[in-house]
């Protein structure tokens, strides 16, 4: 999980929910904001973005994408 908007949510509850795919990590802009939805969803680790995306042992990312006006 990238950043912690509610599209990102959204997707994590249905991740989470489905029962073949596991969050193994939440990531936002400070290692902070990313603590207590990774608690939440249950996910083992949170990290800031650099850390993470730099983790060659990560197969899939979702990026909460919402249109900017």
């Amino acid at each position: 999980m990238i950043e912690c908007g509610s599209i990102a949510r959204k997707v994590t509850l249905t991740i989470v929910e489905a029962g073949n795919m596991r969050l193994v990590a939440v990531i936002s802009r400070s290692i902070y904001e990313a603590r207590s939805p990774a608690e939440k969803y249950g996910a083992p680790r949170h990290y800031d973005r650099d850390i993470l995306l730099r983790n060659e042992d990560v197969d899939a990312v979702f990026i909460d994408g919402r249109e900017v006006k």
